[in-house]
């Protein structure tokens, strides 16, 4: 089993919950048989073939910005995360 955390809007979340309280069962237990019977969808990609389209419609100086970034971003090293 994974475990992982998402944010939801407070309306959102107070749906689900209320939806859960419901049926008379916690929200986890809810979430997992919405999704399990397909009433909750999962979100789909598109086919890198509709991609193509925007492939050159960022700039030259606007991509270097973003490269060092993400290089100055994975350099640094945090011990107080792990």
């Amino acid at each position: 089993m994974q475990t992982i955390t998402i944010d939801l809007d407070d309306n959102v979340f107070h749906k689900l919950e209320l939806e859960a309280n419901q049926k008379g069962i916690d929200i986890k237990k809810y979430i997992e048989e919405e999704i399990a019977q397909n009433r909750i969808n999962e979100i789909k990609g598109v086919p890198a073939k509709n991609l193509l389209k925007y492939v050159g419609s960022i700039s030259k100086e606007d991509l270097l910005l973003m490269e060092k970034a993400i290089e100055e971003g994975c350099e640094r090293i945090d011990v107080d995360e792990w």
